[in-house]
């Protein structure tokens, strides 16, 4: 009983050190959304926030290095000369694909004006050159500094980790916010995020060379990286690219067929959305170097999959059923009345997707951890493609209606990823059960809950 209570504490503990940045980025991020919104109008907000899309999806060009450092630092983490090789070759990449985004990103910042014909400014007094160059810039800064933070969770800090990325993620949108505020202009917003981005780039990588004693930061071997590293990241990339598009890509739907104005009341719910599993989807972060380090204990493995897909649903779950007594006057209070107006039908949907995705992560952590990242990957394209060709063909007729509707297809596949996942990676004899067993929290919100808080609540 003593032992069950000490590993109890102590996965407690890592999750709880994975998840503090997260949980105080999203609490800053939702003070400040109100804010920046005051300050910049809601379509120069709505650039900022277009601004903060098209930065993480230009970190998706990273190859997938980010799990890949965490998985290969924990590995050899006794063997200081791999550890150290795994850092220059880590940054080594990083600069040249940071490299190559920033002469693509900019090119096409110049020339979009000249054959669109679309010479006026974005928004405020932000040009399209301007634009490209910020982001491009973020971009770069923002791969390094997760770099940094991949080390130090790859050598199991957890503490530390959780210091550094907290820093990190208060910081990042209290910098935006103190910009608009004395500027009223999305550009210096932006410029200020790019600068914070930087700024942590420099102590971070400083910091995590430190640790794995890396004698040079660059390296011009890159046989490990083309051998075993690249194998590796290359599946969790294409994870990567179709989690975005599944999760991120109705932002450019929204913006491409509506406005920005549009947009900043669908980021406003998708804030709040992502911020009630937030803490879930980065808690997680822990199983994969946990897993890494358990990889012959297959019974263990299974056993944390189901046990914390479940819990992940669950708590995904009670956390919306909570959040839904609340809703309404915490808008209102929050961003005023007439946006909360606004943002409710989008929110509700929005709720139950999010949940399905948290209940997602355990298994992502998982089969990263034991290789099997090109079945993740082939079940993440095939998952994201239906979602994404959903709502593409569902925003186009229906406009914000079919996004949301085309979004919460999320759930019916999710638990097919489930199934298969369990049938395929864990050997389950009856995997539709133990699905539905993982994830019945999340399925029983979308088919009761929803419906009742629709009809309650708009």
């Amino acid at each position: 009983m003593l032992n069950l209570w000490r590993r109890g504490k102590n996965l407690s503990t890592l999750f709880a050190s994975n998840a503090l940045g997260t949980v105080l980025g999203q609490v800053v991020v939702l003070l400040t959304i109100p804010m920046q919104l005051h300050f910049l109008g809601a379509e120069q907000f709505g650039l900022v926030v277009l601004f903060n899309s098209f930065v993480a999806a230009g970190a998706l060009t990273d190859l997938g290095i980010g799990p890949t450092v965490v998985r290969y630092i924990a590995r050899t983490q006794h063997h200081p000369k791999a550890l150290a090789h795994v850092f220059s070759t880590g940054f080594t990449v990083i600069c040249l694909l940071s490299l190559a985004v920033g002469v693509i990103g900019v090119v096409v910042a110049a020339l979009y004006p000249i054959i669109s014909e679309r010479t006026e400014l974005v928004a405020g007094s932000v040009s399209h050159l301007m634009l490209g160059l910020l982001v491009v810039t973020t971009i770069g800064a923002s791969m390094l500094t997760g770099l940094g933070l991949n080390v130090i969770k790859g050598l199991r800090l957890y503490r530390p980790f959780a210091i550094a990325e907290s820093s990190l993620r208060v910081s990042v949108p209290v910098a935006g916010t103190v910009a608009a505020s004395l500027t009223k202009d999305a550009g210096a917003t932006m410029f200020a995020v790019c600068l914070t981005f930087v700024m942590a780039a420099f102590i971070l990588l400083s910091w995590a060379r430190n640790l794995v004693n890396a004698p040079n930061l660059l390296t011009t071997n890159l046989r490990y990286f083309r051998r075993k590293m690249l194998h590796f990241g290359r599946w969790v990339w294409v994870q990567a690219i179709f989690g975005f598009l599944g999760a991120q890509a109705d932002r450019f739907i929204v913006a491409a067929t509506m406005s920005l104005t549009a947009l900043s009341a669908y980021a406003v719910a998708m804030g709040v959305a992502n911020a009630m599993v937030a803490a879930l989807q980065a808690g997680g972060g822990f199983l994969l170097p946990e897993a890494s380090s358990r990889l012959s204990d297959k019974a263990w493995l299974a056993a944390t999959y189901r046990r914390f897909t479940l819990v992940f649903s669950g708590l995904s779950a009670l956390g919306v059923c909570v959040f839904l007594f609340l809703m309404v006057p915490v808008l209102r209070i929050w961003v005023g009345v007439e946006m909360a107006t606004a943002v409710v039908p989008i929110l509700l949907p929005l709720l139950w997707t999010v949940s399905s995705g948290a209940s997602s992560v355990p298994g992502t952590q998982i089969m990263n951890a034991m290789g099997y990242t090109r079945f993740g990957a082939l079940l993440g394209i095939a998952n994201n493609s239906v979602l994404l060709v959903a709502m593409l063909i569902a925003g186009s007729v229906f406009g914000l209606t079919g996004v949301l509707g085309a979004k919460l297809l999320a759930v019916p596949i999710g638990y097919v990823a489930r199934a298969v996942t369990a049938r395929h990676v864990f050997d389950s004899k009856r995997p539709l059960l133990d699905a539905i067993g993982m994830i019945w929290p999340t399925v029983l919100g979308a088919v009761v809950v929803l419906p009742i808080s629709w009809k309650l609540l708009t």
